[in-house]
């Protein structure tokens, strides 16, 4: 019953995160986002079913449908981690989602599940996995969903080019929704690796919201450190920041280092989201790469701090997740643009 409470808390996440994006982008654009975001969500969940969890979790090419007979466990851990996969892919495409055609983002859904999320996800939560045994720790996806899905986005961002939308009037209320129901799946987002209501699931939800609070002051905090006009949105977006950066940690790291981890954490994203979108030629429309990327990076790296004897396997860790992101994603993204279809004509800056 545990996990099927966390699979069930977490999927308002996954419509959160979509709400999100409305609230960030032109409100002309609300119409097609709904359709496509919850189109490609429809369509990974089918992906999910077919073949992907038995793929990532199992190790072998299987699928619900040819199954006679399911263990209950089995299904209650396919559907949790189907949440952890939905969000991954959602971050994905969120960089470059007010101007990617439904045909393209089906198709890099299709690909970066399998031949992204899927190896990464054996690779680091399979017990028989190279970094797995190597002694990465990756409690709820710091790397797994975060760091791949950010560099993802970063790499498409790049080959999508400039939007041709304006995104200048936040929509406050769909922003603000969405971050409370993102904030809300948390919970069971953290818990959920645990298995089982304990001392320690309990914990984590108390960590949970010392992450909440940390990244929700930090952000404010320096925004009316840079003199920002509008607050609002640096005081949301850093509440899902400091959520992003407990992920990797936050099995294994106790009240205070986590409060520190996330703190500091959240405030090096704040800087160098600010430096990215000042220096760099990159359009990612919803900051999915510097809260994501950037932040899932970070988190990850907060494990040695508390750890050090993981030094070696957390590094070797963040160097695959972001070489396999991102090489992955950039064949993919060619072979999507290129060969499959036409190539969405950039705008002019």
């Amino acid at each position: 019953m545990f996990l099927l409470l966390c699979s069930l808390i977490m999927w308002l996440m996954i419509f959160g995160l979509g709400l999100m994006y409305v609230g960030y982008l032109s409100p002309k654009l609300s119409s097609r986002i709904f359709y496509q975001y919850t189109l490609t969500m429809l369509w990974t969940t089918f992906l999910w079913l077919a073949c992907a969890y038995f793929v990532s979790f199992q190790g072998r090419l299987d699928s619900i449908f040819s199954q006679q007979e399911v263990s209950q466990k089995v299904l209650l851990d396919l559907l949790c981690q189907l949440c952890f996969a939905l969000y991954a892919v959602g971050m994905m495409v969120g960089a470059t989602i007010d101007r990617t055609k439904t045909h393209h983002l089906i198709l890099l859904s299709t690909f970066w599940l399998l031949l992204v999320y899927c190896p990464l996800a054996y690779l680091i939560w399979h017990p028989a996995g190279w970094l797995f045994q190597l002694g990465v720790v990756d409690f709820s996806g710091g790397l797994v969903v975060h760091v791949s899905a950010g560099f993802s986005s970063l790499v498409l961002a790049k080959l999508l080019g400039k939007t041709p939308h304006q995104h200048s009037n936040t929509q406050h209320l769909p922003l603000y929704l969405g971050m409370m129901l993102i904030s809300f799946g948390w919970f069971g987002f953290n818990m959920a690796p645990v298995g089982e209501l304990s001392s320690k699931s309990v914990l984590i939800i108390i960590k949970t919201l010392l992450a909440i609070i940390s990244g929700g002051l930090t952000w404010s905090i320096l925004a009316k450190w840079h003199k920002e006009e509008k607050l609002t949105v640096p005081l949301l977006n850093g509440v899902i920041v400091g959520l992003v950066t407990s992920t990797s940690a936050v099995g294994v790291a106790n009240p205070l280092e986590m409060m520190l981890i996330c703190g500091t954490a959240s405030s090096l994203t704040y800087l160098m989201m600010a430096w990215i979108q000042k220096h760099l030629s990159l359009d990612d429309v919803v900051d999915s790469f510097a809260m994501n990327g950037i932040g899932g990076l970070l988190g990850s790296l907060g494990v040695i701090a508390i750890a050090p004897e993981t030094a070696l396997p957390q590094i070797i860790g963040i160097l695959v997740t972001i070489t396999v992101s991102m090489i992955v994603t950039i064949v993919v993204g060619k072979m999507v643009l290129y060969v499959f279809v036409k190539k969405t004509p950039k705008a002019k800056s």
